[in-house]
């Protein structure tokens, strides 16, 4: 009987981990979110259009620097874990993943370079 109730035990954890594990999966997959709006006051420099907030370990971060340097687009980061201005503003906004990009009157949650491109396009800027 003890034997039964800690393998039923085992198979409720496990089975929380892979539901766990399974939604976090689920949400990092789904497609980025825009929303427009005046993103306007997140950025300091009037000089620039676009801002990243990101952390360094982010592959999908680094992704996006590549490909603004690629195509000659200068941008602003924000390091959310190294900076607590830009961690405020990446909670003001509502940030659950990374990177958080605003370019223009868009903001947009993950990344997608086809919905980047699109984004980017409608800003007036010209992609390689």
């Amino acid at each position: 009987m003890r034997k039964n109730i800690i393998n039923l035990i085992g198979l409720l954890v496990f089975g929380l981990v892979v539901g766990t594990v399974m939604g976090k999966i689920e949400k990092n997959n789904s497609p980025p979110k825009v929303i427009t709006g005046d993103y306007q006051k997140y950025i300091e420099n009037p000089k620039y259009n676009i801002k990243l907030f990101g952390v360094n370990k982010c592959v999908f971060c680094k992704r996006l620097k590549d490909y603004l340097e690629q195509n000659e687009i200068s941008y602003i980061y924000a390091n959310v874990k190294e900076n607590t201005d830009s961690k405020m503003q990446f909670q003001e906004l509502g940030g659950t993943a990374f990177p958080l990009t605003i370019i223009g009157n868009s903001l947009i949650q993950g990344f997608n370079q086809d919905i980047i491109k699109t984004e980017l396009i409608k800003s007036g800027y010209k992609i390689k």
